[in-house]
């Protein structure tokens, strides 16, 4: 005769068959996401944040992502922080930021590094007039750097081949 098994016995595989189930269909469903996640799609809600974040203006290229070190990276092919008529400007054909999980579960921003291969980043010195209002305008420029400091957290920044071009207008030096 064969006996049967006991009902505690097929409940348990029950259970182990259904928690199986539940693992593998939530695994197939991330691995999905990652395969069709682009944040392409999102790159002009990312240029208009971070413009808003920083007072220049941000153009952002192509932008992936994968893990680096444990961490992940966002690939930007195409990056121009500023313009020609801002204190700075960064230009570069490459740039890699790395995210701390961390900070992606707390919802803040915290890079473990930024890296940016062959930037070009002019620097200008204005000369600022001595008035009330000037230095309103400088009081409020050091608040926002303040706030911009408490927002982001950077551990590392490399530059790999850069240029600095610092120009001054009271001397008019290069």
């Amino acid at each position: 005769m064969t006996e049967q098994p006991s009902q505690p016995v097929q409940s348990k595989r029950l259970l182990l068959w259904s928690l199986l189930t539940i693992a593998t269909l939530a695994a197939a469903s991330i691995a999905y996401f990652l395969f069709t996640f682009d944040l392409n799609n999102y790159r002009k809600t990312a240029e208009q944040e971070l413009a808003s974040l920083l007072s220049v203006p941000v153009t952002l290229g192509e932008i992936g992502y994968k893990l680096y070190d444990t961490n992940l990276a966002l690939h930007i092919n195409g990056l121009q922080l500023g313009d020609s008529s801002s204190k700075f400007q960064v230009e570069t054909e490459k740039a890699l930021v790395t995210l701390r999980w961390k900070g992606l579960l707390e919802r803040k921003f915290e890079f473990a590094k930024i890296s940016l291969r062959q930037p070009q980043i002019h620097i200008k010195k204005t000369t600022d007039t001595v008035t009330e209002g000037s230095n309103l305008s400088k009081q409020a420029s050091q608040e926002i750097d303040q706030e911009f400091l408490q927002i982001f957290s950077i551990a590392a920044l490399e530059i790999i081949d850069g240029t600095l071009v610092f120009e001054s207008e009271e001397t008019g030096l290069t």
